[in-house]
């Protein structure tokens, strides 16, 4: 079990400590021994099997339409799951007031997520534009894919920008604003050192 923070995920205004349990897992140690801290809910963290391959940037490796999910420190139950089922290079657009893109294309990814009952009130879990980056056959990160992308999709066909709440699911479309037409899509939040990466 890979134990890091959800790369959609962002907890109230900050990530807790990713190795944080809850008060019942008091006392628990890590992989190095080392005592973990306590607080009042579990922190999100990352949901891939114990070894999952892995890129030289120290991202899971996905294909398309493969389901990542996040679990409960202290039972690993699954309370968030989701997958990008398409990566779609010069998007169309209908919203009726689509900008060009600023960056040269817009890629729309089609994601679904699920929350389950247990999901914490604390987890404050968005998917959008800003925890994409994309890096081109250059080699170059881009890591501003947000441009004119948020013209493009009308409401109908977007993947909410709301708050995800327990007990549902979710399906559409994420337009991002890149450079590129091919190369590697990557899925983090900043600050945190490991995401999902697809190509495309």
């Amino acid at each position: 079990m890979l134990r890091r923070a959800l790369p959609a995920v962002l907890v109230a205004a900050t990530l807790l400590p990713l190795a944080a349990c809850n008060s019942e897992s008091a006392g628990t140690q890590d992989a190095a021994g080392a005592a973990l801290p306590t607080t009042t809910s579990a922190a999100p963290e990352a949901s891939e099997p114990a070894g999952p391959a892995k890129s030289d940037r120290g991202n899971v490796i996905k294909q398309v339409g493969d389901e990542a999910y996040a679990t409960l420190l202290d039972t690993d139950e699954r309370v968030f799951t989701f997958s990008v089922d398409a990566i779609r290079v010069d998007q169309p657009c209908n919203s009726g007031f689509a900008d060009e893109p600023a960056n040269g294309h817009f890629v729309g990814i089609d994601v679904r997520a699920a929350t389950t009952p247990n999901l914490p009130a604390d987890w404050f879990i968005q998917i959008s534009a800003d925890n994409f980056q994309v890096i081109g056959p250059d080699g170059l990160t881009v890591t501003d894919v947000w441009g004119t992308a948020y013209s493009c999709l009308g409401t109908a066909g977007s993947f909410t920008t709301d708050q995800l709440g327990p007990a549902q699911q979710y399906a559409g479309t994420v337009v991002i604003d890149s450079p590129v037409t091919s190369g590697t899509l990557i899925y983090k939040v900043p600050g945190e050192p490991t995401g999902w990466e697809w190509q495309f």
